[in-house]
């Protein structure tokens, strides 16, 4: 009889040590809602950063649901980053300085 209570000893043990191995700290909800808030930097483009707040921002300005699958996020991004190129090359262009154009931004 021995024998049989090693042996779950020892599986109790070794059951033991991986939970110990594997468990992770738990993180609250106030630290993951104030991670959730901080400007997270997505991507760069001709050096400017693009994070995950003008995203959000820039899909409410175009007055669109949510993001809420990894396929229309992605895309959203993609729309934000092609923004950007088009606005960079326009600024270098000198856009701006066209009356029709300033009358616009304005």
């Amino acid at each position: 009889m021995k024998k049989p209570r090693m042996q779950v000893k020892t599986l109790l043990l070794a059951s033991l040590l991986a939970m110990s191995l594997t468990t992770t700290t738990p993180v609250s909800a106030e630290k993951r809602e104030s991670d959730g808030n901080q400007p997270q930097t997505l991507v760069t483009i001709n050096g400017q950063d693009i994070n995950n707040m003008e995203v959000l921002a820039f899909n409410a300005l175009r007055g669109d649901a949510p993001a809420n699958t990894r396929e229309a996020q992605i895309q959203l991004l993609n729309q934000l980053i092609n923004t950007l190129i088009l606005a960079q090359q326009g600024e270098k262009n000198g856009l701006e300085k066209k009356a029709n154009v300033r009358a616009a931004l304005n």
